[in-house]
């Protein structure tokens, strides 16, 4: 793979990986504030909600080096091209995150005890969904090492196949917390339904974000 040659000298896969680990920061820290918004602890909230944002600029931060290394490299456009997209998307993840975050921040809202399992179930589950991606990622180094030799190249894929289930997981699991949702509407005022449908949303974003990143990894992989 071309692309996975150098970034001024060495290969990108070290600092795409070192993007990847802070994005996790973000999601590991994503999830003590779901489990503490259902446990209606807002202090807390308010106190994660702003680490989130400020593991966020830092993950911005280190796109933006590797954006600048690309520049003066001599990589054909496609190629960059092909590394931006990555991680834009994989910075989404973060975003995402950061934007659940401020949501929580923003309104202290009650969540019916039937709700509240399938929120942290949710959360858990877009989790598994960037750990796939992120193990892929580690799996990079191992791979050019290996000149792409087959069982190291089917490892990283199995873990791009398992992002797309997990995506499809969060789905299923998005879906039967808005049908809980509508269950007990009527225990609830209507901006409060609103805002919590909004909430889920934001958070399946994230496993939306790491079957893209999945996606767009797979065809740099294929591309080599």
């Amino acid at each position: 793979m071309k692309i996975i040659g150098g970034i001024l000298g060495r290969s990108p896969s070290g600092p795409i990986h070192e993007h990847m680990m802070k994005v996790n920061d973000c999601l590991k820290l994503l999830r003590k504030l779901v489990k503490e918004f259902t446990e209606e602890d807002y202090s807390k909230v308010k106190e994660h909600s702003v680490e989130i944002s400020r593991l966020e600029h830092q993950a911005d931060m280190i796109k933006g080096t590797i954006r600048d290394s690309l520049s003066k490299s001599f990589f054909s456009s496609i190629e960059r091209a092909d590394i931006l997209s990555y991680l834009k998307e994989q910075d989404r993840i973060a975003d995402s995150c950061e934007d659940v975050a401020k949501l929580m921040e923003m309104r202290k809202t009650r969540l019916p005890e039937v709700l509240k399992k399938r929120l942290l179930k949710l959360t858990d589950k877009v989790m598994e969904a960037v750990e796939a991606v992120k193990s892929a990622t580690a799996q990079l180094k191992s791979l050019e090492k290996s000149s792409y030799a087959r069982n190291e190249l089917d490892k990283a894929l199995r873990s791009l196949d398992l992002a797309a289930k997990r995506e499809w997981e969060a789905d299923g699991i998005q879906l039967d917390f808005a049908k809980k949702l509508f269950q007990v509407e009527k225990e609830m005022d209507p901006i409060s339904v609103f805002f919590l449908i909004n909430i889920s949303k934001q958070i399946g974003l994230i496993a939306d974000h790491a079957e893209n990143v999945a996606d767009i990894l797979r065809r740099m992989i294929i591309r080599r």
